[in-house]
């Protein structure tokens, strides 16, 4: 018997141990703004979405991760994050960013000019309202969104556009990963596979979650500054 008790207390401790782990690689404070300073090293051109997500945001990498079900979704400015314990009840995670630019001055052939350089992150984590996140989760695994091949997979597909942004969907479902990137799915002809229901995904996503309004909530936190989330359209502030 006592056996038998001391072995569901150690299976008790281990359940309850899983249920406390979060999206996060280590629990910080996530009310109100944070920063990270810009590392050359993490750069969209240097590391990987994953690795550009721990360091700058602190977000487990979704690969690895160890809840039954995690998406995430990654906008201009906007990382959303659903994920399960149980493949029962769904919890949602946004991450509102900016980079922070700050002039500095450069010398060239012996004339001086200011230039604008990317300083840091600044940004927000907030939870997602349960009803908001079901109905996110439900019409994602109902449209088939995570079987839907990246653009490079889809026929005329294309992906020659300047500065017209792109959707990234990372899906690890029961130790399943897969990952997309839709290169400006707007500007595709409408007979190309898969985008009404990739655009419609983004549409009910934006829509359901409201995250237009969140975005400008966080924007109206911002100190003032210079700031970019794509590093084309500059806000002054």
């Amino acid at each position: 018997m006592t056996r038998i008790l001391y072995l569901l207390l150690i299976l008790l401790f281990m359940r309850n141990t899983a249920h406390a782990q979060t999206i996060f690689m280590e629990e910080k404070p996530a009310n109100g703004l944070q920063t990270k300073l810009f590392d050359e090293h993490y750069t969209w051109r240097t590391a990987s979405a994953a690795q550009l997500g721990s360091f700058y945001f602190n977000l487990r990498p979704v690969p690895t991760t160890t809840f039954k079900a995690h998406f995430r979704i990654s906008l201009e400015g906007q990382i959303i994050d659903f994920y399960t314990y149980d493949n029962v009840i769904y919890h949602g995670k946004l991450t509102n960013y900016t980079i922070e630019y700050k002039y500095t001055t450069v010398e060239n052939n012996g004339q001086t000019s200011k230039q604008s350089k990317q300083y840091q992150y600044v940004f927000e984590q907030v939870d997602l309202a349960p009803s908001k996140v079901r109905k996110a989760v439900k019409k994602l695994l109902k449209t088939g969104q995570s079987k839907i091949p990246t653009d490079a997979l889809i026929a005329s597909w294309k992906t020659r556009f300047y500065d017209c942004g792109a959707i990234s969907f990372q899906f690890n479902i029961n130790g399943q990963y897969t990952r997309q990137t839709f290169r400006c799915p707007w500007g595709q002809k409408d007979e190309v596979a898969f985008k009404n229901t990739i655009l419609g995904n983004y549409k009910m996503l934006r829509a359901t979650l409201e995250l237009d309004s969140l975005y400008s909530t966080f924007e109206n936190k911002l100190p003032g500054g210079t700031y970019s989330s794509n590093g084309y359209l500059m806000m002054h502030k």
